[in-house]
């Protein structure tokens, strides 16, 4: 007797997705709570369109079919429309579903018998859903490599009875001066400037120490370059998260705990930033900030679309606009809080989405599908805009720590990165415009510590920045390295290649 299988592909096909981004997402520590949603909104979408099959033909096999080219179009809808230039929803939505009408139509007055095929698709979705098992099933189950924070210097501290609250804000992708002035047209003088009236030491030449925020994090809070660490398997892996540990337990914080400070944490929704097992305060507290692994599977679904014609606000916003101006608002009134403290604020912004006007009021979500190309002059602009809210925000951060802290703190501004208009994914050096390569590298920094201005250089980089504040503030002996900028691309991120 023929048996008719039970046609389990759609419901794998529907689900296979979300498997395949969190196993290939090595930039995401994505949990299994947040695989909950995109999966159950792709079992629901897989539901209604079996429903819409089951109104066009009673075959099982057909209905199973027609549901699968259903699924398929839900989850490639948003690749199609970033791959055609200046794609409109109003037009492509309805192409992309007379097209799914038409291959219902021809599957359902098909006269030859489809089991064969839905035996095939039986089995190839099963290896499908299978093939992401084994890298997700090793990222929730095997735990994460233990890595040694590095040795700490050791030398005479000459500190005062008083210890001066330090507080460590990353600003990502805030672009050095001379290349928003180049690039932008955009003249940030007046900001530095304040800052330098306050007695920030501003570098009007500094370059990030590596173009990758969870490597430029990495070697900032450890004071060296990674290449000297020695902690990773090959310059060809792609695993983003063989470095997370040293961002997370790292020598700044493991030298001011041993001074006593506590450790105030504020994570962000980068893989790298997300969590910290050792802080002593977390704000707000890491459930509250959705992991980006939400808005990019989103991004490539049909869902998008509604989204955009709808002009909805849709709940996968990775840190809502709301959160980042909490966050603010908490680092100024850390200053009232009993120290002494050590504070690190991974700031999202100016980094895409853009969410702020120049005047710091709430614009819509714009998240540009690139960079450069047709997209650039509204990338530029919201860009700009953004970055101009964020001064706003700063100068305000600083008054507030400054007149309200009972010692004068210290206070390191930082971007890990510019911006370097080349989309998310970079390429190797060699393939990577000059121009854009300098801009990815120039930097926004500003320090204030005692003696800084004095002790400081114009191309001071990051590193070489965390060495001279604890040299100068708490006696370690850390010489100054060699400033130096290495490149990697997103794919082979530890293969590096120095630019200077």
């Amino acid at each position: 007797m023929n048996q008719r299988p039970f046609l389990i592909f759609p419901v794998l096909a529907s689900v296979y997705p979300v498997l395949a981004l969190t196993s290939g997402n090595p930039g995401e520590r994505v949990m299994p709570g947040h695989m909950v949603l995109p999966a159950t909104l792709s079992l629901v979408a897989c539901l209604v369109v079996l429903l819409l099959a089951a109104m066009i033909t009673r075959d099982q096999c057909k209905r199973a079919i027609i549901a699968l080219v259903g699924i398929v179009a839900f989850h490639a809808y948003g690749r199609i429309w970033m791959a055609i230039d200046n794609a409109s929803d109003a037009r492509l939505l309805p192409a992309v579903l007379v097209v799914v009408a038409i291959a219902s139509l021809l599957i359902h007055r098909t006269r030859k018998s489809l089991m064969p095929a839905c035996r095939y698709l039986n089995v190839f979705c099963s290896i499908l859903f299978l093939l992401p098992l084994p890298g997700i099933l090793q990222r929730f189950l095997v735990p994460p490599a233990k890595i040694s924070t590095p040795s700490l210097p050791t030398g005479p501290l000459h500190l005062s009875s008083k210890k001066p609250d330090v507080y460590i804000i990353i600003l990502d992708k805030y672009t050095g001066s001379h290349s928003l002035m180049a690039n932008y047209d955009y003249d940030d003088s007046a900001f530095l400037h304040r800052l330098e009236s306050k007695g920030f030491f501003v570098p009007h030449f500094s370059r990030s120490n590596y173009q990758h925020t969870f490597l430029a994090l990495a070697s900032l809070l450890n004071w060296r370059y990674l290449a000297d660490l020695g902690l990773y398997p090959g310059a060809k892996s792609t695993d983003w998260s063989l470095a997370y540990p040293l961002v997370e337990t790292n020598a700044t914080v493991s030298f001011f705990k041993s001074l006593g400070y506590r450790y105030y944490f504020f994570p962000s929704a980068f893989g790298a930033t997300a969590r910290s097992r050792i802080a002593d305060v977390l704000l707000p507290p890491p459930d509250r900030v959705q992991p980006e692994f939400y808005f990019v599977w989103r991004s490539t679904t049909i869902l998008e679309a509604v989204v955009r014609m709808g002009k909805l606000e849709f709940p996968y916003m990775p840190e809502p606009v709301r959160l980042t101006d909490w966050k603010f608002d908490q680092l100024g009134r850390l200053a009232d809080s009993s120290g002494p403290k050590l504070v690190f604020a991974h700031l999202t912004v100016p980094h895409e989405p853009y969410v702020y006007r120049s005047d710091c009021t709430h614009r819509p979500l714009y998240w540009p599908r690139q960079d450069d190309g047709f997209d650039s002059v509204a990338v530029k602009r919201a860009y700009i805009e953004q970055l101009t809210c964020v001064n706003v925000k700063v100068g305000r951060l600083v008054e507030q720590l400054q007149r309200r802290s009972r010692e004068p703190p210290v206070i390191l501004l930082l971007a890990d990165h510019g911006h370097g208009r080349m989309g998310r994914s970079l390429p190797t050096l060699d393939a990577a415009p000059s121009d854009k390569v300098r801009e990815r590298l120039d930097i926004f920094s500003a320090y204030y510590f005692p003696g800084a201005p004095s002790s400081m250089y114009d191309s001071i980089s990051p590193v070489n920045g965390m060495r001279t504040m604890l040299r100068q503030t708490f006696g370690l002996d850390l010489p100054n390295l060699d400033d130096a900028s290495f490149w990697s691309s997103t794919k082979y991120p530890y293969d590096f290649k120095r630019v200077r």
